[in-house]
């Protein structure tokens, strides 16, 4: 599934380029990527008290500045953010909105980025952790249409039944870009072992994102969703090397 970019990358306006990497990066590595950060960045890495988190975050936001530089061609230094008042990292372009859209995810050394034209989009990753408390979670937060699914599956397949659906209804609050104000049992997605997940309903007076819903293979530690606005679009699958 995860292929290496070509020399000449470009984004045409019908695809969506998701990107695998590793946060394991060596140090001179680490240096180059915190050197191309912004000083808020910068305090932010700082204020992670574990030396793990503190290299995860420094090498997450140089992958996405990197990757970013790619695109819009231009130094990864001189990217700028803004956020949205949901707290969505968004390009920073002045007065025009910007063409190129971004979302990022991570679990663990592993990072997950989509990069589109135009389109809102999400993703996220998970890592299968074992054992755990799934249904309380799962009671307390889902929808009762996706509490029912998970019960109703033999007890050996509730865990990772429960991993997909997290990482799919993460990915959709993501390209909703409603953040914590949309909740989770508000809208439901539902899947069997022979179908691809898929959006059932909505339930607010806020027009729903037309999103569809991809799952991503990244091994069998992880489970993964990817949720795109519109349709007639092409997936691309790239695994970042440094």
């Amino acid at each position: 599934m995860w292929q290496s970019p070509p020399v000449e990358l470009a984004l045409l306006s019908d695809e969506v380029h998701v990107w695998c990497a590793d946060l394991s990066v060596p140090e001179h590595v680490l240096a180059a990527y915190q050197r191309s950060l912004s000083a808020d960045e910068m305090l932010r890495a700082q204020r992670l008290h574990d030396p793990t988190d503190r290299r995860r975050f420094v090498a997450r936001r140089g992958i996405l500045r990197h990757l970013l530089s790619y695109y819009l061609g231009t130094k990864p230094a001189e990217i700028l953010f803004t956020y949205t008042p949901y707290g969505k990292p968004i390009l920073n372009v002045g007065d025009k909105p910007g063409a190129i859209r971004f979302t990022l995810s991570h679990a663990s050394d592993q990072a997950l980025y989509a990069v589109s034209e135009g389109r809102d989009i999400g993703i996220d990753i998970e890592y299968k952790q074992s054992p755990f408390d799934y249904e309380q979670i799962a009671s307390t937060l889902f929808a009762n249409e996706e509490y029912a699914l998970l019960c109703a599956l033999p007890v050996s397949q509730r865990s990772a039944a429960f991993f997909r659906l997290w990482a799919c209804k993460e990915a959709y609050v993501k390209a909703c870009g409603l953040g914590l104000s949309l909740s989770l049992d508000r809208f439901a997605i539902l899947f069997d072992l022979d179908h691809p997940a898929r959006l059932l309903y909505r339930h607010d007076q806020i027009e729903a994102l037309h999103s569809n819903l991809r799952e991503l293979s990244i091994g069998e530690n992880y489970v993964a969703a990817l949720a795109v606005e519109g349709n007639g679009w092409e997936l691309r699958c790239w695994q970042y090397n440094v």
